[in-house]
């Protein structure tokens, strides 16, 4: 692959996230971006939770979303934790609010937790 910058990394990572056959090829690559500190990162993380039709990816991206402490984060897991169809997602979504150390996450959760 060679010597890549931050932005290549990070636009590769996301690429593998959304093509590559391998579900655990996939997951590492969320993993990886959630150890990136970016907006392009988080963006990434943002597209797969929001867009994958595979429930075990959107699961990880919503759990990467909350190591991150940033509230991009915030509205993207509070409709995966209302909206998703697999309990798996909606109950990580909700765990990861939980981590994320914001005040919007704080409130985001009680809303959710109050059924508003």
């Amino acid at each position: 692959m060679g010597r890549m910058e931050g932005d290549q990394v990070v636009e590769k990572l996301g690429e593998i996230t959304r093509q590559d056959p391998s579900e655990k090829v996939r997951g590492i690559a969320i993993k990886s971006l959630s150890r990136i500190d970016s907006p392009a990162a988080i963006e990434a993380l943002v597209s797969v939770a929001r867009e994958s039709t595979d429930a075990v990816m959107r699961r990880k991206a919503a759990r990467a979303l909350g190591r991150t402490d940033d509230n991009q984060a915030v509205p993207v897991l509070l409709d995966l934790a209302r909206n998703d169809h697999h309990i798996q997602v909606r109950t990580e979504a909700a765990a990861a609010l939980g981590r994320l150390d914001t005040p919007q996450a704080r409130k985001a959760l009680i809303q959710l937790l109050e059924g508003k």
